[in-house]
């Protein structure tokens, strides 16, 4: 390609479309963490309790019923009283918010990596069947998870349920 045609690409893709391109896949990356690096962080904690064990998979219902709870809790409470008390939370501001909960999601993922491994490291591990796998797991309990299932769904309601 000439740099013509590069200058010709550059002036089709306006700036605010640009950033609406790399902030939607910022968020899509986020979305895939919950399936992917979520998963596999709850393969590594305490999965097996007394009298029965939990599919790692499973907490993402945590993400589902918070988007179904939040959504006429925002619609019919929170939405009317911020509008109410005079603040304009225009669906930009909405979808701003969803990425900050989308990142406090990461964020809290994170720090209960580092709470779990330190644990592990500390001989705090038990050895749980995941996958068909025996493996030594962390014994942090896997429902330290739940915040960042609950802050997901929370940006769920904030950025797609706006942007539909």
């Amino acid at each position: 390609m000439t740099t013509n045609m590069y200058r010709k690409v550059l002036l089709l893709c306006d700036g605010w479309a640009f950033m609406i391109v790399i902030v939607v896949v910022y968020y899509l990356l986020l979305l895939l963490q919950m399936q992917t690096g979520f998963l596999f962080q709850a393969t590594l904690m305490r999965l097996e309790f007394d009298k029965f064990t939990i599919p790692a998979a499973s907490l993402s219902l945590f993400d589902i019923v918070a988007v179904l709870v939040l959504i006429p809790i925002m619609d019919h409470l929170v939405y009317p009283l911020v509008s109410y008390c005079g603040i304009s939370f225009t669906p930009l501001r909405r979808i701003g918010v969803g990425m900050l909960l989308a990142s406090a999601s990461v964020i809290v993922a994170g720090v209960i990596e580092i709470y779990r491994r330190n644990t592990w490291t500390d001989g705090g591990f038990c050895v749980q069947t995941v996958f068909n796998e025996t493996r030594n797991a962390s014994s942090v309990n896997v429902f330290w998870q739940i915040p960042q299932f609950v802050l997901v769904g929370s940006s769920e309601v904030l950025m797609v349920i706006t942007g539909m």
